[in-house]
């Protein structure tokens, strides 16, 4: 769709994914791991309800300038591994999320 490897298709790319992918991925994961914990459909709802908003302000504040560095800077061969290596990263701070209850969240993302 944006073949070129300038700036302006890598930050088209990188808003195409914030847009399209993101919700859904953090949505899915939610969800499924409040299932694997053995929550009803209910309680996996109401953790995604709660927890996708402030997840998805952070997500916004970092993916896009990562996705932009690598469309328009990573060559094409070290895409992968170095997105790989951000991804372990915004994995460990879904971790972090998953875990915090969800009257923690209530009061501010970060709040003990």
């Amino acid at each position: 769709m944006w073949p070129k490897q300038n700036l302006n298709s890598a930050i088209a790319k990188a808003l195409t994914e914030q847009i399209s992918y993101t919700p859904m991925a953090m949505t899915a994961f939610y969800f499924s791991m409040s299932l694997l914990e053995a929550k009803s459909v209910e309680e996996s709802l109401n953790e995604v309800r709660v927890k996708l908003f402030p997840t998805y302000k952070v997500a916004l504040c970092i993916w896009p300038f990562i996705q932009t560095f690598n469309f328009s800077v990573v060559p094409e061969k070290n895409r992968v591994p170095f997105v790989s290596m951000c991804s372990l990263l915004w994995t460990i701070f879904l971790a972090y999320m998953k875990q915090k209850e969800q009257k923690e969240l209530e009061g501010g993302i970060f709040v003990k």
